[in-house]
């Protein structure tokens, strides 16, 4: 066969079929690819190992704490049996929450306003921090903004970015990597939803448990809607299939 008609084949497979399509065919002398076999084998294994992501989700920030081997969310890491998480800010755990962070409404929207506006290291900013007790969020923030890649461009990032941080106590690294910002679509272009909160181990990447952050403490019903629509789209993925956990 012919690279150029490999390649063409190849690109136009899905990214699970294409690890299929490399175990499948026996690219052998003669084929026809002659000096280009060795160079297309190197192309078509580093398409299949992209291929270790599948089709349903996407991670929306580049989050340097989840390990090279875990960085891709793929169906086969999930169970139906999943942990949830909902984190709220201080009041929270009385009306339902799971988890609560010990900050006002008022403080998360300072420092998402601080962090949208880059101004985190500005003097007056640092002086107002301390005024108002917020130097373990602010630095949390930093931390999150630097290693997970948090743009802060919505407001939620405040409290999803501090929910990761504190979650980390119950489950610690290096056993442990917690992220989120991980879109779910139907296998097209149509995304379903995003999860804030992914809680996965490290060896073999098996996700353990998911959440979501409501800045809003009356928004707890709308978590958990959203925690159940991602569990009947595991049940509806995994139906009849090996691919899961």
């Amino acid at each position: 066969m012919p690279l150029w008609l490999a390649r063409l084949i190849f690109d136009g497979l899905t990214k699970d079929a294409r690890c299929r399509y490399l175990n499948n065919h026996k690219f052998k002398k003669g084929s026809g690819m002659g000096t280009w076999l060795p160079i297309f084998i190197i192309f078509a294994s580093g398409l299949c190992s992209a291929a270790g992501a599948d089709e349903y989700f996407r991670s929306t920030r580049v989050d340097k704490t989840v390990p090279a081997h875990c960085s891709e969310p793929a169906l086969r890491q999930f169970s139906l049996k999943q942990k949830t998480v909902i984190y709220g800010i201080d009041g929270s755990s009385a009306r339902g929450f799971t988890h609560e962070i010990a900050i006002s409404r008022d403080d998360a929207a300072y420092l998402w306003a601080t962090f949208l506006s880059n101004k985190q290291y500005d003097s007056r900013t640092m002086l107002e921090v301390r005024h108002r007790r917020l130097e373990a969020p602010f630095k949390a923030l930093a931390d999150a903004q630097r290693e997970m890649g948090f743009s802060f461009e919505k407001e939620g990032d405040v409290l999803e970015a501090l929910a990761i941080t504190d979650l980390a106590r119950e489950y610690p690294a290096p056993r442990y990597f917690i992220t989120g910002g991980i879109e779910y679509s139907d296998g097209a272009s149509n995304t379903i939803g995003e999860l804030d909160i992914l809680v996965g181990e490290r060896e073999g990447c098996r996700i353990i448990a998911i959440g979501e952050s409501k800045l809003g403490p009356k928004q707890l019903s709308h978590a958990r809607k959203q925690l159940q629509r991602f569990l009947d789209f595991l049940r509806t993925k995994c139906a009849g299939s090996s691919q899961c956990g």
